[in-house]
């Protein structure tokens, strides 16, 4: 009796995510130190990371704003939506500022699976209409879903967050009037950039916790500065550090091309 040769496919379950999420990104300070590299690689020079307390498992919330080129509903759904795109390697440099980009696994979205219960982004591309994305990472938990078979919420709507009078804006100018920033900055229209909102926190946030993320996102700003500038001998990282009860604000911010100034917290 003759063998019958058969195709079927390979088809992954929902729960892949977390568990990529677990395989590839090591601990929580790592996972937030991909989304700053996502927005490095959007060509952003400001970073602001917000820690909104109770800092405590299942509260809080941890928020990343960046004032780069941001999302278009296109990039949604062509690129954002597709696990392990090409993308970065047909685009190994960013659009703005010629970057050489470090985000080229596609891992950002597997970092926030790491920190949080929920994943909420709004972005908006200069002259675009304004895009929110939420995640709830339970919904990919469930033993008998498939990956294709769990929808993701995204809409296209008003600009509000980056509207040129919105809360971004409004944020933006607090931080930078707060902090002397680098004069090659250049100016923000606030109409453009992404906001990532990390709610439910899977772990507790303390001042420890807090000051090693600080050190590593120090690590990563001095090896940017060595790889353009190679002969400089500092990238002149600052200052003092205090976790508040409610709020905490990390700074990130440098010149066009590179962040090399500042790590300020508040």
């Amino acid at each position: 009796m003759g063998s019958e040769n058969t195709q079927t496919f390979l088809r992954p379950r929902a729960r892949l995510m977390s568990t990529l999420g677990e395989k590839l990104i090591s601990n929580e300070r790592v996972a937030l130190t991909e989304l700053v590299k996502n927005a490095y690689d959007a060509d952003a020079s400001l970073v602001v990371i917000r820690f909104n307390g109770p800092l405590e498992e299942g509260y809080g919330s941890i928020e990343v704003w960046d004032d780069g080129h941001g999302t278009s509903p296109d990039t949604v759904r062509d690129t954002w939506m597709e696990i392990a795109t090409p993308f970065r390697h047909r685009a190994p440099r960013s659009e703005q500022f010629g970057r050489s980009v470090l985000g080229a696994k596609g891992i950002g979205r597997f970092s926030a699976a790491r920190l949080g219960a929920v994943t909420a982004i709004k972005s908006r591309k200069a002259g675009r209409p304004e895009v929110n994305i939420r995640l709830d990472w339970s919904d990919f938990a469930a033993e008998n879903a498939y990956l294709d078979l769990v929808p993701v919420q995204w809409s296209v709507g008003a600009t509000e967050v980056f509207a040129d009078d919105g809360q971004a804006r409004r944020l933006f100018d607090e931080v930078t009037s707060a902090f002397r920033v680098s004069e090659k900055r250049p100016a923000w229209t606030g109409s453009h950039g992404t906001l990532v909102r990390l709610e439910g926190l899977w772990q507790d946030w303390g001042a420890e916790s807090v000051e090693s993320l600080k050190r590593t996102l120090s690590r990563l700003l001095h090896l940017l500065w060595n790889w353009t500038y190679p002969t400089s001998r500092s990238s002149r990282f600052i200052s003092p550090f205090r976790l508040g009860r409610w709020t905490t604000t990390l700074v990130l911010s440098g010149p066009a091309k590179l962040w090399h100034t500042r790590t300020i917290a508040s």
